[in-house]
């Protein structure tokens, strides 16, 4: 008994100062680094634009990242959601103009920065501009599926977005 209360006592501990370094908005950094790359404006996508995709980010060291991207324009803005596999929100980015306000799900980090993960998007489905050193497959697959790979080599790392068939016609 009398080692469990120091045990006891040092986990409380660690609890409170994650909770207060969570409130103070104090976060774990996200692996991987930000990579190069233009924004689409969100002037130039249409309202009603809306979007639903699987995408795995393969990056060193050791990043297999899979997560499901919801996106929908409406009233000027874009608002995409980063789904885990279960169907539980990872973060969500809103875009106005070129300017982006990132909410992490319960403040945590990301294996890759959920920004990458919105440029890659956007290359794949809106045909952003992609940095120096970036080369695109776009590939047909079953049930009019179409699969993008992005080959990032500036920020050395691949992005595979598979759309869904009617965001694959557009």
């Amino acid at each position: 008994m009398r080692r469990i209360v120091p045990v006891v006592g040092a986990l409380v501990l660690a609890c409170c100062g994650c909770v207060t370094l969570w409130k103070a908005g104090i976060r774990p950094s996200d692996g991987g680094r930000m990579c190069a790359g233009e924004l689409v404006p969100t002037a130039a996508i249409p309202d009603g634009f809306a979007l639903r995709a699987e995408v795995r980010v393969l990056a060193k060291p050791g990043i297999d990242w899979a997560l499901t991207v919801a996106a929908q324009k409406t009233a000027g803005r874009l608002v995409v959601v980063g789904l885990d596999g279960f169907g539980a929100k990872l973060f969500t980015i809103v875009q106005q103009d070129t300017s982006l306000t990132v909410d992490r799900a319960f403040g945590r980090s990301m294996p890759w920065p959920p920004e990458n993960v919105l440029r890659d998007i956007q290359v794949a489905r809106l045909g952003a501009t992609p940095g120096q050193g970036v080369s695109i497959e776009r590939s047909a697959e079953e049930g009019g599926r179409v699969r993008v790979v992005i080959h990032d080599g500036s920020c050395d790392h691949v992005t595979i977005v598979v759309l869904a068939g009617d965001e694959a016609a557009r």
